[in-house]
């Protein structure tokens, strides 16, 4: 993987309805021994307000975004190139969300690392895998908590602990994202701590209906029936 680019990014969203706008975008490029190569940062008009709950998580108010780029501004006029052009390995925490806004930007998707994936199954005895919890747990360095920026450069901090503690090495960290992560009890809702095979059959037939359910769950369910 010499001629891709092992790219980290993050975004802050206007709430958190599938409809969300990005208000901030960060994202740095590393080289395989966790080294930054470059990074940027920016907030973004996201065309549409930002909800009290989410400002109250990042900070960020409609007033200070009024004269930032749109997303697509950035990623095309802000740069002379776009940031995500050639073979990219997109990294994030919670990478799917991010991919939501960003892989549309993306020029050749070569792979996606997810460090909330990892961290499930590198460090399955963390209090909880939420990346601000992992960073004062791990003591990895610390930026402000909840912007795009920090987050992405707390991201890097958390991928060479995993890369330590596993001795994944990060071109590898491709399939491991990939690999199954068996569910053993209900992460959310009104059962979320009872174990998978307690729940009732009509309760896992309903999860197993949704849409958007979780593939880890939905495999985890299935391997009960």
């Amino acid at each position: 993987m010499s001629d891709f680019r092992f790219i980290v990014a993050d975004t802050e969203t206007t709430d958190a309805t599938p409809s969300a706008g990005v208000c901030e975008v960060a994202y740095a490029e590393i080289d395989e021994n966790f080294n930054i190569i470059r990074e940027h940062t920016s907030l973004v008009d996201p065309e549409k307000p930002i909800s009290a709950s989410a400002s109250g998580i990042h900070g960020i108010a409609d007033e200070d975004v009024v004269d930032s780029p749109t997303l697509d501004e950035y990623m095309f006029v802000v740069h002379e190139t776009p940031p995500f052009m050639g073979k990219v390995v997109f990294i994030a925490h919670n990478a799917q969300f991010d991919l939501r806004y960003l892989g549309k930007y993306i020029d050749e998707h070569a792979g996606t690392i997810c460090t909330l994936r990892l961290a499930r199954r590198f460090l399955p005895n963390a209090e909880n895998h939420k990346l601000q919890s992992l960073m004062y747990e791990l003591k990895l360095p610390r930026r402000e908590s909840h912007r795009a920026d920090s987050d992405v450069f707390t991201t890097i901090g958390l991928l060479k602990h995993i890369s330590e503690v596993s001795g994944v090495s990060l071109r590898d960290m491709v399939a491991e994202t990939e690999k199954f992560i068996k569910v053993e009890t209900m992460p959310f809702g009104k059962h979320k701590g009872t174990p998978l095979v307690a729940l009732t059959s009509s309760y896992r037939k309903w999860l197993l209906e949704l849409d958007n359910l979780d593939p880890d769950l939905k495999q985890s369910l299935l391997l009960l029936k």
